[in-house]
């Protein structure tokens, strides 16, 4: 055998040795190694940002459309629930054209502020309106800005809607018929927030009545997340605040009424809410009255979902209304 042949056969038919493949083979498994693990981090990472691409279009979607409500179009008249004597009024809040029905007292009798919730209109509180006014109360119902006919196309969910609450009551009170120390305020879902949120700098209001109102806008949006579109709390409602703030320019981490609630007292309180609310748990209702002060009176609805309480239960709405009336007015 001559010494050529000798080396062909000890590096093999590929020209290296056993040792040699072997390294070279760990090497390529190493390399191949690296690379998988490139890839997958590669992945994964993209896999991330679409995540974060999708959660903030998400939320920022989700608070654009409750910052922006649709302006449902009031398409009906006291008129239609048995009111002859009203009228078309409009008055100003920063700025914004406010528009309502102002139905006169038919007596010497209180009157009432009505203020409607989220995505609403005026027309929502109308059957209450009648009810009122059936009894001789003066009435005003009006748009909240950014609903109904009324100007703007944001909202707050009651943090800004506070100072149409206030507008709102001095408009009243510039009628010659209206006792200044007979009002009531009457909101319900995001008008209870407004006008807990305006009584505070009303010290003259008689009584409030808040009817399926939440405890603080913080914690009712992770409800809301599961709720609405079926999304764990955390990171989306953060992130819905967030969004939220940036398109309203209004600190909602402000937005309290649990912090204003205790500020009504000694007026009277009523607080109402319905027990199988999805929106806003029956929880806020039994916080708001833990934390009020005397005297306040708690009124729950078995059946009841979120707003409607008058619809859905007239008599016990008509039967607790008017114990809180008798205690407050005496009529």
């Amino acid at each position: 055998m001559t010494i050529l042949e000798y080396r062909v056969l000890s590096r093999g038919r590929n020209g290296f040795s056993p040792l040699a493949r072997k390294k070279r083979a760990a090497v390529l498994v190493k390399t191949q190694t690296k690379v998988l693990h490139l890839v997958g981090f590669v992945v994964l990472l993209l896999i991330i940002v679409v995540m974060v691409g999708v959660s903030v279009w998400v939320t920022r979607g989700f608070a654009l459309a409750i910052a922006h409500p649709v302006h449902l179009p009031v398409t009906g008249s006291p008129s239609e629930v048995g009111i002859s004597a009203w009228q078309n009024v409009e008055f100003t809040a920063d700025g914004l054209t406010l528009r309502g029905w102002y139905i006169p007292p038919t007596q010497p009798a209180p009157a009432v502020i009505l203020v409607h919730g989220h995505g609403a209109n005026r027309l929502n509180v109308l059957p209450r309106a009648a009810w009122y006014a059936q009894r001789g109360y003066g009435v005003l119902l009006f748009d909240l800005r950014g609903h109904g006919a009324s100007d703007g196309d944001l909202t707050t969910l009651g943090y800004l809607e506070r100072a149409d609450v206030v507008a709102a009551y001095n408009f009243l009170l510039q009628q010659p018929e209206i006792d200044p120390h007979r009002v009531l305020l009457h909101g319900e879902s995001m008008g209870g927030a407004a006008v807990t949120r305006a009584a505070v700098e009303l010290p003259a209001v008689r009584g409030v009545i808040v009817e399926a109102t939440f405890t603080t806008f913080e914690d009712n949006v992770a409800q809301g997340v599961r709720t609405s579109i079926g999304l764990p709390p955390f990171p989306f409602a953060p992130m819905i605040v967030f969004f939220g703030q940036q398109e309203v320019r209004a600190n909602l981490f402000d937005l309290r009424p649990i912090d204003q609630i205790a500020q009504i007292a000694p007026r009277p309180l009523l607080i109402m809410h319905g027990e199988r609310d999805p929106l806003l748990k029956v929880s806020n209702a039994q916080r708001l009255y833990a934390a009020a002060g005397e005297p306040k009176m708690l009124v729950l609805f078995p059946t009841a979902q979120h707003v409607g309480l008058f619809e859905n239960d007239p008599a016990f709405w008509t039967q607790s209304v008017s114990a809180y009336l008798d205690h407050l007015f005496g009529v």
